[in-house]
This record gives C-alpha cells, structure tokens and sequence, in this order.
C-alpha cells in the first residue's frame, strides 16, 4: 500500500523541477493585516453604541452632583432673605413700641441689609476647631424718631439673631441703635427733577398754563374720547385710559425745562389737586387737599397753541414719548365714576338711615 502524498501548501517553497497551479498575485494587501482592520473596527463599533449612553449619563449625573470642587457637600437651596431677616424684624419692630423703648415714636423706616459673622476656622496656633452649630446674623434697619427741637432723626438698629442652617432662628439681645449720618447740607439737591437733562429752566407761558389745565381736565374727565382729542393723537386704534371719580382738578406748574430749541419741546412737572366725587371737601386749617404730582411733555411750547403729548410718574420725564400713554388694544368699556363711587354713596345712604314702620304705627 503506497502513501498518499501531501498536497503541496501554496505557501510553500517550490524546487526548481515543480510547477505551481496558482502563485500570489503582486499588489493583493495581507489577509492577517485585514483581520486585525476588521476586529478594530468592530471594537471602535460597539465602543461608541454602548459607551457614548453611558458617558451621557455620567456627565448628566456629574453636574447635578451637589459636591463641590474640594469634595465638600454643598447646603441645600438657599433663599433670597433669610429665616434670620423676619425675626430680626419682629424685634426691633415690638422692642420700638414697648414702654422702655429708648426711642419713643421710632419706626423702621427700611431694612438695610444683613451680615453674617462667621466663625473662626483654626485657632491661635493653627489647630482647627469645631464649627459651631449656627450662624450670627446681624441685621440693621433705618429708623426715624421724631423730635421736639426738629424734624426728625435717623438711626441705624441693629439686631443679632442666631440662624439654625436646618430652619429657624432667633434673637440673641435687644438691639443696638447708631446715630445715621445726615444728609449733606450744601445744596446738592438743588438741581430740580429731572437733573442733567434739558437746555435751562424755562417759565411756562399763559398757554403753556392753559394747555395744562386742559389736559388735566380730559385727564380726570373719565372719557377716553376726550383725553385722545386733548392729547392730539391722530391714531383712533389707541386707547388712553382717564382717571374715573373726579369732581374738580386744579393744576398748577410748579417746575419746567426746555429739551429741545429744534423740536419746541418742553418737560414740566404739574401739580393735581384733585377733589373726588362723593367726598366732603378737606378743612383748608387743618389738611392738605388730595395732591399728586406727574410729569408731562408738552410740544409747540413757544406757540399759541402747546399740547401735552405724554405723562408719567414725577422724575419719569425725560423717558417720555409722543403718544406713549396710548395702548394698541381692542376698545374696552371703561367704567364711569359714578359705577366706582356707588359703594361710598350706599354707605352714605346706609349711614342715613332707613325709616321703617312698626306695625303699631299703622292706621287702622
């Protein structure tokens, strides 16, 4: 029995007296060059399926960890006034209205701010030390006393509170008063109401007077028609809004600038005395009549005929514009004074009393 010979590998060195069947053709790249190709692609593949999700998630879990860049935890949500800011409060306003208060008729006049003492770290030698378990809150407040020799004095109190950072606080004494600096003296209000703007204080005109009194009538008139034809707007898709429930107006110009030569522009500031509809008017010995106090611009200043354009809140008026008081909205029924008062005249009524008969009064 003969032996079966091999198949030759192409692989193989063949001898000068052999013949190969098929050779390697030049040019053809590796095959174990393109396995290795094909199993890193492959790991790149399902790197990026499974490892970008999940790189998401650790980032998204990264930035809403409270840590902070030393490893600390952060305290929770913190609040734009403080638990100490309302005790603080509360007890300077009850230690002002107490008998032994060393400021009789005090008032807090406005909150001033809040300081936190914090406590010592280390102490002399270096050595760390136990954070206490609250902070010191101080809070001050501006308070005005009146006096007998002038008007008033201001004073500054201020108050120690201890804030539990878990909720809760309280006050650690009665507080503590510090003169407030005046207020200088050397004329630096003077400057009017609207200081920086205009060309020079002017003395409004008779018809510059005249204008006025018409707006502040149409202003108080409560018809919308009436105020639009006093202010000139030729724009009937606007509504301007009068004031409801006046009886009478009386206005007076108590300050005015020029802004512009070019445009006949003129800001002033006018006085309303209003008396309301349904009120008793005031004792002139003993109190002031109702008063409000508005800016208005006035254009055609230096003609015969001026009209006020525009109004806002006294020290609004050099951000006044033609027609900016009219509003772009559908027409509305606006209600009369009579619909805002009826409340105060059945009151009047009730207060009147109503007479009513008992059944023994009857005739027979």
């Amino acid at each position: 029995m003969t032996r079966r010979e091999p198949k030759n590998d192409p692989f193989d060195t063949l001898t000068a007296w052999e013949s190969a069947d098929s050779v390697p053709r030049a040019g053809l790249p590796d095959a174990r060059i393109l396995r290795r190709r094909q199993r890193l692609f492959r790991i790149v593949v399902w790197t990026c399926i499974f490892g970008f999700p999940l790189a998401a998630l650790g980032l998204m879990a990264a930035a809403s960890s409270p840590s902070t860049s030393d490893g600390n935890e952060q305290p929770g949500p913190t609040h734009m006034v403080s638990d100490g800011v309302p005790v603080a409060t509360a007890a300077v306003d009850a230690w002002l209205r107490s008998d032994d208060t060393p400021l009789p008729g005090g008032r807090i006049v406005a909150w001033l701010g809040s300081e936190t003492v914090a406590p010592p770290e280390t102490d002399e030698d270096g050595e760390s030390v136990d954070v206490p378990a609250f902070a010191v809150e101080v809070s001050s407040f501006l308070v005005t006393v009146p006096l007998v020799d002038a008007e008033e004095m201001n004073v500054v109190a201020a108050v120690p509170v201890a804030v539990d950072p878990r909720g809760g606080a309280v006050a650690m004494s009665l507080p503590s008063i510090v003169p407030d600096l005046p207020p200088a003296s050397d004329g630096w209000d003077s400057g009017g109401p609207w200081p920086g703007h205009g060309i020079g204080t002017i003395r409004p005109s008779d018809a510059m007077v005249a204008a006025v009194e018409g707006w502040a009538r149409a202003f108080t008139s409560g018809d919308p028609s009436s105020l639009r034809m006093a202010v000139g707007d030729p724009d009937p898709t606007r509504v301007y809004v009068p004031m409801l429930g006046v009886e009478s107006v009386e206005a007076n110009v108590v300050h005015g600038i020029g802004l512009s030569r070019e445009d006949d522009e003129v800001l002033a500031q006018v006085e309303l005395i209003i008396d309301w509809a349904g009120m008793s008017p005031p004792d002139s010995h003993s109190s002031r009549p109702p008063t409000t106090v508005v800016d208005v611009l006035i254009e055609r200043a230096s003609t015969a005929s001026p009209v006020v354009v525009a109004w806002g809140p006294a020290g609004s008026g050099p951000t006044l514009t033609r027609y900016g008081n009219g509003a772009d909205a559908e027409v509305r029924d606006i209600p009369s004074g009579e619909v805002l008062l009826r409340g105060r005249a059945d009151q009047e009524e009730n207060a009147g009393g109503d007479e009513t008969e008992t059944p023994g009064d009857d005739d027979d």
